[in-house]
């Protein structure tokens, strides 16, 4: 039964992290898209560097070698997945630190800016949906 200090009670609203929206769109376009690699010469799966304690992207140099606080972290790669920036965090229902079996692996060469990989290969990116085929 209410009191009559309930009355007087200030109700707050609390902070929400912008980091959270943000991974669980990446993570549910990502659930949308399909596993298939976007031509038989891109690699099945992609690693983007990540700071383990803050679960950010950091520059591929970091994990040269890997340590606690610097892992690999990989997406099962297709056309559609957009990849986190360097400095950006990283959804991590989408991929894993786990490294996958498989012959068609890359470790390094997602564009910092992040983006889509355009078809063809790595070391090309679109950040505004276009592409260009090769």
């Amino acid at each position: 039964m209410p009191t009559a200090s309930d009355n007087n009670r200030v109700l707050r609203s609390r902070r929400v992290s912008y980091a959270l929206p943000a991974a669980v769109a990446v993570s549910l376009l990502s659930a949308s898209c399909s596993t298939t690699p976007a031509t038989p010469q891109d690699p099945t799966h992609a690693a983007v560097c990540v700071d383990t304690k803050s679960q950010t992207r950091v520059a591929d140099t970091r994990c040269s070698p890997e340590t606690a606080n610097y892992r690999r972290y990989w997406y099962p790669h297709t056309s559609d997945l957009v990849y986190p920036a360097v400095g950006a965090a990283i959804a991590l229902g989408v991929g894993s630190f786990v490294r996958p079996n498989g012959a068609r692996l890359k470790e390094s060469g997602v564009p910092a800016a992040g983006g889509k990989i355009v078809r063809g290969g790595f070391g090309k990116s679109s950040n505004d949906g276009s592409s260009s085929g090769s």
